[in-house]
């Protein structure tokens, strides 16, 4: 592609048609792609919303065909980029996307797929977009910017490259997804239902009575590590976003943590998020945690932390957490009264040992998929900025 001209876009796209959903009938229903519908991961429409007419949101308005590439104006550092697959040719789209129609006798649309996709492109809208708290880009200016344009055959091929590059990606991704899923299965393969049928109150496994974390409030800078329900994410510590505290030398054996320890979400206002957990793992020295968490010692002797972090994600474990919850004006919580009595199944320490070895290696198995995700992903982007340099 060395020496292609760059052309602007607007030149290369067909105008979309518009509509008022309202003045098509109160009893019409019609599919309706918002900014929430686009997975921005896997840049795809994961949701659309089934609307009635006469409740139309003010910004349905754009009819979209197959083929069609969506880009969200909104936070365009976000890129909530997607193609219509064809099942949605028909679909109404938000006017919070710009809509882009390859003329096909100019631009093959899946090469514009990846084109709305690129370092390039994204930081062209990150640079243009206005307002502090809301950034967005008009229309006008997406169509304003421009992309290399090879011959049209040179277009098809690069696209067909991307796409299988991009396959690969998205193929461990869905394996890592569902990684979870095969941990749930595995719990249920190594304890009868007899196992856990019978329970007993969660204080007898405890080591030391369970406490909350600090109300100091976290800063930027301090001499401990202050984790919150932030750091937990999908039953793991997500160390991306962290705090610190300063804590009294009289409040750091209770408020620190150490390796075992499980600290569940205990006060916050998404029922959604409450009771998720951690286990703390080895080379936790000087981390402490804030009073939305509770920390669970467990002696190890009677019950694995490891193994109550997976029945709590378990369907029977969720339900009998929930039982237990109560609300306040604000928010949702949980008390250490309540966590103490929580009945739960224990059952012999030795099938616990055996299930947290299997779950070890699934964990193992993650690790090395999301390594491989990572280095799928670095070649991607080398592959996506070669093509569009002019050296695929």
């Amino acid at each position: 592609m060395s020496g292609v001209q760059e052309a602007k876009l607007g030149d290369l796209v067909k105008p979309v048609r518009t509509w008022n959903p309202r003045r098509s009938g109160k009893g019409a229903w019609f599919e309706y792609i918002d900014l929430s519908s686009i997975d921005q991961d896997g840049k795809v429409i994961s949701a659309v919303h089934h609307v009635r007419s006469a409740e139309a949101p003010s910004r349905a308005r754009q009819l979209v065909a197959a083929g069609d590439v969506l880009v969200s104006t909104v936070r365009p550092n976000l890129n909530g980029v997607a193609i219509v697959p064809e099942g949605l040719d028909g679909a109404t789209a938000s006017t919070g996307f710009c809509v882009l129609r390859g003329r096909p006798d100019s631009l093959d649309n899946r090469f514009l797929f990846h084109w709305v996709r690129s370092p390039r492109f994204v930081d062209a809208l990150v640079r243009g977009a206005t307002g502090a708290s809301y950034p967005a880009v008009t229309d006008g200016f997406v169509l304003g910017t421009t992309l290399p344009l090879p011959a049209l055959p040179e277009q098809r091929r690069i696209a067909d490259i991307l796409d299988r590059a991009d396959a690969l990606r998205s193929a461990r991704r869905s394996g890592i997804v569902l990684l979870p899923q095969l941990v749930i299965a595995a719990f249920g393969t190594h304890f009868t239902p007899s196992e856990l049928a019978e329970r007993v109150p969660l204080a007898r496994a405890f080591a030391i009575p369970p406490n909350y974390g600090t109300m100091i409030p976290p800063a930027e800078t301090g001499g401990f590590l202050s984790l919150r329900v932030k750091n937990i994410q999908n039953a793991s510590l997500d160390l991306s976003d962290t705090k610190y505290v300063d804590l009294p030398s009289k409040d750091r054996r209770r408020h620190s943590v150490e390796d075992g320890d499980l600290l569940m979400a205990r006060a916050i206002g998404s029922l959604e998020h409450l009771g998720k957990c951690v286990v703390i793992y080895p080379g936790a020295a000087g981390w402490a945690f804030d009073s939305h968490l509770m920390r669970i010692r467990l002696d190890r002797k009677v019950m694995l932390p490891e193994y109550l972090r997976v029945w709590l994600l378990t369907p029977g474990g969720r339900a009998a957490f929930l039982r237990i919850v109560h609300r306040s004006a604000v928010q949702h919580n949980v008390n250490t009264k309540e966590i103490a009595a929580f009945l739960v199944p224990m059952p012999p320490i030795v099938k616990q040992q055996a299930f947290v070895d299997h779950l070890r290696a699934i964990e193992g198995e993650e690790r090395m998929m999301a390594s491989s995700l990572a280095h799928l992903d670095g070649l991607f982007g080398s592959l996506q900025y070669r093509a569009f340099a002019g050296e695929l």
